[in-house]
């Protein structure tokens, strides 16, 4: 009986074997019979039992193509700015042929060198390319080769990062559940192929209202061939604000690997050359063309596409015309293959969504900094925080603000204007928040200054309202727009010369020269400049945060009358009083970074007699605190009007209150900014505060000169005590303003013990 169980499993050994053999020489045409094929880029071919197999031709194999990879659909409350559209990779990969399998590599573009210079040798091994995924040659030809993707898309594979670190941590998420997972569809063009698949994941922790411990995801992976011709690159000068990518070369003749970055822009290149440089406007060989949701309401699409296209002003000054170009979804007998996802199309995606927010992502080639595609996100509650602060910032001058129900073609226009933005982003544009400090503050009040100029001199800050312009002020414009930095920008990133990215450079160079040491042209991005920061308008933080506190006093006494609506709770006026709250916040913040700050301004050294940092004057500074005593240290009794409070807050706002000025308070005491002032005085040019100088100022201000204190400031001076006692023990601060602290310490004593009445005492006692 066993030799007769032993000849039984040999045989069937051998017709496994001989199975695989068989199977091993099968044609594509009889492994794909009855599955779906389609055919392009890549031809995939799909079935209802969630297979999916790739053929790649030899003509593939090498060949560089960038996936990115979007989230089609996900679950509802999982993470704050993810939605339907958004990004979670992108790479470079090749298909290379190993012995019987295909391997999938990722490629790095950042380390390069020219290829007949010898380091190019070293470059290579030390830059190893990582294997993504290895797949058996399945079938018998040997020009193309059939490869099973199934179980790489059934799968969260390297590369995809469909589930964050983060989000894996707080929602307890487990692997992939592939008996509740499957390949959706697999559809191929000439230039890209779309995959699209469904992830489902156990979440051990998920969010409340979600009982089913599980989340899935809809995947779509864009796969785009690199256009065979890659676009020139241009250099980066750090005085213009552009998107870049990074490079290392190790040709370089400097006597280091020389590190640069190239900018990141679209392809445009004139339809005419001769008459392009015979200064004639000229339509692109291919323009930028943006298609609308057709999730996107009907009574918004005109003002999405007008901030798409307010770009051509730009362009216009770049010599091209028409250069970019907004478009309503075509309609399935139009473009029955049409798809928000598929990579061929850029489109501004409108998402159903409470985020407040938009976004200007975009896809770029990572070899020369091309922009292929991108997808503008505006999320529908976006809505919400335009209008509140339409209203908070400019109703005290502003009477069409007044209201929660803006004027369809006033919340049109700020729509309009966050749409241009994040155009401005798309088109290789970041944030320059310097530009917000070009103009003069009273210039602001101007209605035939606002309405040329608008409020700041680029669309790429977050200037977003005027909340300078006073009640009597006249034809104000109130909500930002397109400025002269925008058309400056675009010039000269977008013009076309036909030359060198050598001969470029130089050519750039001197067209900077002339203009980025001028305010209207000057780029700034975060840090201690004060003269770079968010939300802020004017050349003066003192001057327009008085105006804009003297207009929000306006509106808190009148917000319970603009906003209460007939037999309306009062949800929304409480939700407004917080958001008032963050404006007051904002404004006096903008003074605070005065102090301790440093004015950056990049230059090249043929641009004589700049500096780059030079501190703060201490007059400034000095200006500053004054507001800061009486705008801040002191009680902002208009901010807790009863009858306001009294409708929204059962515990009141004093506790909000008083933590806001803790805030303020640990952040100009903070030991990063003592240090830099300390070092920043001895080593950088101007005349500044000093940090005794500054210590002195608050002692003064917050324990001295209030000899009667009411609740907020009895709890700033306890802060302040306390907060020198932590300043103390910082094993960071530099030993020479601990002997300024220590004195101050020692003069709060010594005036707490004169002064009578508990609060005193306790000073007293905690200051010893």
């Amino acid at each position: 009986m066993r030799k007769i169980l032993i000849f039984v499993f040999c045989i069937n050994l051998f017709s496994n074997v001989y199975a695989q053999k068989e199977n091993k020489q099968k044609t594509i045409d009889s492994l794909t019979v009855d599955m779906k094929i389609s055919e392009g880029l890549i031809n995939t071919f799909t079935n209802d039992e969630n297979k999916l197999y790739f053929e790649i031709s030899e003509n593939l194999l090498g060949m560089e193509l960038l996936v990115v990879t979007r989230l089609a659909q996900l679950p509802g409350n999982y993470a704050g700015y993810l939605n339907a559209g958004s990004k979670t990779a992108e790479h470079v990969v090749q298909f290379e042929k190993h012995g019987k399998k295909i391997l999938l590599k990722e490629v790095s573009f950042t380390n390069i060198s020219d290829e007949e210079d010898p380091i190019s040798n070293s470059v290579s091994v030390n830059n190893f390319k990582p294997i993504l995924g290895a797949f058996d040659i399945i079938n018998s030809e040997s020009d193309k080769y059939l490869i099973d993707m199934s179980s790489y898309f059934m799968s969260d594979s390297p590369g995809f990062n469909i589930v964050r670190s983060y989000e894996k941590d707080n929602y307890k998420i487990g692997g992939v559940d592939k008996k509740r997972s499957f390949i959706d569809s697999a559809r191929s063009f000439p230039q890209n192929t779309e995959i699209l698949h469904t992830l489902t994941f156990t979440a051990n922790k998920a969010p409340r209202g979600n009982n089913t411990k599980t989340f899935s995801f809809q995947v779509n992976h864009s796969i785009i061939a690199l256009p065979e011709n890659p676009m020139p690159i241009r250099y980066e000068d750090e005085r213009v604000g552009w998107f870049t990518v990074n490079k290392i070369n190790y040709s370089s003749d400097k006597l280091k690997s020389d590190s640069y970055n190239i900018i990141r822009r679209w392809r445009l290149e004139p339809s005419d050359v001769g008459a392009y440089n015979r200064g004639e406007l000229v339509e692109p060989i291919k323009p930028i063309v943006y298609y609308l949701d057709p999730g996107t309401p009907l009574k918004w699409r005109k003002y999405f596409k007008m901030g798409i296209e307010d770009w051509n002003s730009a362009f216009e000054k770049a010599g091209f015309k028409n250069a970019i170009i907004a478009k309503d979804p075509p309609s399935k007998e139009e473009d029955p293959d049409f798809s928000p996802e598929d990579i061929r199309y850029s489109t501004v995606r409108y998402v159903a969504s409470t985020t407040r927010n938009a976004m200007g992502p975009s896809v770029s080639d990572p070899r020369t900094g091309e922009i292929i595609e991108s997808d503008i996100v505006w999320y529908h509650n976006h809505l919400r925080s335009y209008r509140n602060r339409y209203l908070l910032e400019t109703g005290a001058a502003n009477p069409s603000a007044r209201t929660l129900f803006t004027p369809e073609n006033e919340i049109g226009e700020m729509m309009r204007q966050v749409i241009a933005h994040e155009i401005g982003h798309a088109l290789g544009l970041p944030h320059n928040m310097k530009a917000s400090s070009a103009y003069p503050v009273d210039s602001l009040r101007s209605g035939t200054f606002t309405q040329k100029y608008g409020i700041a001199t680029t669309i790429m800050d977050y200037a977003r309202y005027n909340y300078v312009a006073q009640p009597d002020d006249k034809n104000i414009r109130f909500v930002r727009q397109l400025g002269p930095y925008d058309d400056y920008s675009i010039e000269w990133g977008y013009r076309y010369f036909g030359k060198s990215p050598e001969e470029e450079k130089e050519i750039l160079k001197n067209f900077v020269d002339e203009k980025s040491l001028s305010p209207m042209y000057m780029f700034g991005g975060y840090g201690n400049d004060p003269n770079s920061q968010t939300e802020n308008i004017g050349d003066d933080p003192v001057k327009a945060s008085l105006y804009g506190i003297s207009n929000l006093k306006i509106v808190a006494k009148n917000l319970k009358e603009w906003t209460i609506e007939p037999k309306e709770n009062y949800n929304e006026l409480n939700e407004l009083y917080g958001e008032l709250i963050g404006v007051y916040r904002r404004y006096v913040y903008h003074v605070l970074n005065l102090v301790g700050g440093i004015y950056d301004t990049p230059h090249n050294e043929n641009q004589k007699g700049v500096v780059r940092y030079v501190n703060v004057d201490i007059d400034k500074q000095l200006q500053a605190l004054k507001f800061m005593e009486k705008n801040l240290w002191n009680t902002q009794n208009w901010l807790m009007d009863k009858s306001l409070i009294s409708q929204i807050k059962a515990e009141g706002v004093l506790g909000s209150l008083q933590g806001l000025q803790l805030s303020a308070f640990n952040r100009i005491l903070s030991v990063s900014k003592l240090n830099r002032m300390l070092s920043a005085r001895e080593s950088l040019e101007g005349d500044p505060l000093s940090v005794e100088e500054l210590i002195e100022n608050l002692f003064k201000t917050i324990v001295k000169n209030p000899e009667n204190p009411d609740l907020s400031e009895q709890r700033l001076q306890i802060n302040f005590v306390e907060r020198i006692d932590e300043l103390m023990g910082e094993e960071k601060l530099n030993p020479s303003i601990k002997s300024s602290l220590l004195d101050t310490k020692y003069k709060i004593h010594k005036l707490a013990k004169r002064r009578g009445g508990s609060h005193y005492k306790y000073l007293k006692s905690i200051s010893e």
